[in-house]
């Protein structure tokens, strides 16, 4: 795991590159002046400071960096319980030295981890130290042998080499001492290795899903430490699924067939295209702990097969099926600007409560199908019919346009019997695996924050699977 350091401090980057902690340094740009003035003015004591301070710092990269663990940190000195800030010059490093000539104080090193712009982790330590009785000479003669740049960029004095000559004891850890308290942060760091995100696709029968193989390969190319896996479960054990994702065993769950629809009668909040379709298929807990439902099937379709479908605005669509993906289908071609869409399936009820939902669309009898289907020319198959081991169409669509644009909301085959038909006769036909892609995307953005690629590398892999499942 590499993690960001949101400081320039050389000296804390050796110590974690002397631990092997893999890292990379992207300075945090906090005008720590203006922030110690603001929190003194508050009343804030040292301790609070250098907490706030490494805080502040780690939070801020943390923002610009989605899904990666920002180290901050921050070291003050603290004289009887007041502040001692850094010198912006020699004469006020000499004023300070003179301050703690002979006297006891307290080096406080502070660290936290963000994550997503949020504090997950802090640690504080504490040091003692007491410098020997000097003469104005002798740290006369200290303060010249360290470079300015070096003295006011890491304080009045450094715990090492020459430094180590201006003190009568040191009571502390090394590290800590240094800048950073390296054993607590490396012990946390192990937490979090060991520690996976969980993610799994719910759905019965759900063996033919490739969601394990295209999310997997996304977690190994970000870096994510996660894992994701298939559930083949009934309608009873919808509820303790919920239940699991609200204690956080699960970061996020995918839903396929056939719960859709029945899953929203479990999740406590529906938003955008899931409210308007009444078909969830990705779900999540939000910051305010609250169990969400989004589909992400209309961005799928829309991604996927939009630049065919916008230049057929003004023709008639067909969607075959009303079962957990039709609603997708329908606002997604409704988003395209097609006014004109039709529906049919072999249940005409279900057709009458989609109308309820989508009052513009027209109904066409499954006993019509094989003679209406010549009329249309964007075709939309949202049944399981072609599915592999599944039934399929009765017939072969002999007498459709030749301009016809035919969409196979199945990917497992990729070649459907009717795509194969289809194909072969020289329409424009197209299987579900880009959607599939498509609609994964933006579930990996909702549950990770990082908008993942979708390369050559990718669509090879899932067909190599799918040629495999065969």
């Amino acid at each position: 795991m590499k993690i960001i350091l949101a400081s320039k401090s050389g000296v804390r980057k050796k110590i974690l590159d002397k631990y092997h902690i893999d890292n990379e340094v992207i300075v945090s740009n906090v005008d720590e002046d203006e922030v110690k003035e603001s929190l003194l003015s508050e009343g804030a004591d040292p301790l609070s400071i250098s907490k706030n301070l490494a805080e502040i710092k780690s939070v801020k990269v943390s923002n610009k960096n989605s899904d990666r663990y920002v180290l901050g940190a921050d070291s003050v000195i603290s004289l009887n319980g007041k502040l001692i800030n850094k010198p912006n010059s020699r004469e006020e490093a000499f004023g300070i030295l003179k301050k703690l000539n002979n006297s006891k104080h307290y080096l406080i090193s502070s660290v936290c981890i963000a994550k997503n712009g949020s504090m997950i982790w802090n640690y504080t330590d504490s040091s003692e130290l007491k410098m020997k009785n000097l003469s104005d000479n002798e740290l006369s003669s200290y303060l010249n042998k360290i470079d300015t740049k070096t003295l006011l960029a890491y304080g009045v004095y450094q715990i090492e080499s020459d430094g180590l000559e201006l003190f009568e004891y040191i009571k502390g850890d090394n590290e800590s001492i240094m800048g950073l308290p390296i054993k607590e942060i490396i012990n946390y760091i192990k937490q979090l290795e060991k520690w996976k995100k969980k993610f799994a696709i719910i759905g019965s029968p759900i063996k033919h899903s490739l969601s394990p193989v295209l999310h997997e390969y996304w977690f190994k190319k970000y870096g994510i430490s996660a894992e994701y896996e298939t559930i083949d479960i009934d309608e009873s054990e919808l509820s303790e699924i919920i239940e699991k994702i609200k204690h956080e065993e699960f970061t996020g769950i995918n839903v396929t067939l056939p719960f859709k629809k029945k899953i929203i009668n479990y999740i406590d909040k529906v938003i955008n295209d899931a409210e308007l379709t009444g078909s969830v298929n990705t779900i999540f807990l939000n910051n305010d702990k609250i169990v969400v439902g989004e589909n992400t099937d209309v961005y799928g379709l829309q991604a996927a097969y939009l630049k065919e479908i916008d230049s057929n605005l003004n023709k008639k669509a067909l969607i075959i099926g009303a079962g957990g993906v039709s609603p997708s289908v329908i606002l997604s071609i409704k988003k395209s600007g097609i006014k004109n869409i039709c529906i049919t399936n072999r249940t005409n009820e279900k057709c009458i409560f989609l109308k309820r939902k989508f009052n513009f669309l027209n109904i066409i009898p499954w006993s019509d199908l094989k003679s209406e289907i010549k009329n249309f020319d964007i075709i939309i198959n949202a049944t399981s019919l072609g599915l592999i081991n599944g039934d399929d169409f009765n017939f072969n669509f002999v007498n459709t346009k030749k301009e016809v644009i035919y969409i196979d909301t199945i990917y497992n085959p990729l070649e459907t019997k009717t795509f194969k038909f289809l194909k072969k006769e020289g329409r424009k036909v197209f299987n579900g695996l880009d959607m599939f892609i498509y609609q994964g995307q933006k579930s990996f953005y909702l549950w990770n924050k990082v908008n993942p690629e979708i390369d050559d590398e990718l669509v090879d892999l899932l067909n190599s699977k799918l040629k495999w499942l065969r």
